[in-house]
């Protein structure tokens, strides 16, 4: 892990990337990071490095300000004496199944097991105060 610090990415795209992990995902980190670095030298050679680079540096501070929101707005939530929260997915064809499966389902605010949004690049989920539990 320590090589792969070279790298550059905000601690909070590792995060994620070790949750990939213990999900199954990827069987590691490394793994997780070859193959994003994979798909984006095929697009390179397709649409040209720099686009891609902007594309790829511009996924990663998205998520990383979706997954910094998220946390903010729990503590907003648990700051306004709200106990859970709701997972809205959008509903269409690029939905992924995990994103699916999740919509409309209640969580505890402050369960440490309990998913937030974004579950992965390009993610378009978004979480609810649940006022009705």
């Amino acid at each position: 892990m320590s090589e792969l610090k070279k790298i550059q990415l905000p601690q909070v795209v590792y995060e994620y990337l070790e949750e990939l992990v213990k999900e199954g995902i990827f069987s590691s980190v490394e793994e997780a990071i070859n193959t994003a670095i994979a798909h984006m030298i095929s697009h390179a050679s397709r649409y040209g490095y720099d686009s891609v680079k902007k594309k790829a540096n511009k996924l990663i501070e998205d998520y990383t300000r979706s997954v910094e929101a998220n946390k903010a707005t729990l503590e907003r939530y648990k700051e306004a004496g709200v106990k859970r929260y709701k997972w809205l997915s959008t509903d269409d064809e690029a939905t992924c199944d995990k994103c699916r499966e999740l919509h409309e389902k209640s969580f505890k605010i402050g369960d440490k097991n309990a998913p937030l949004p974004p579950l992965h690049l390009m993610c378009r989920c978004t979480i609810i105060p649940d006022m009705d539990k």
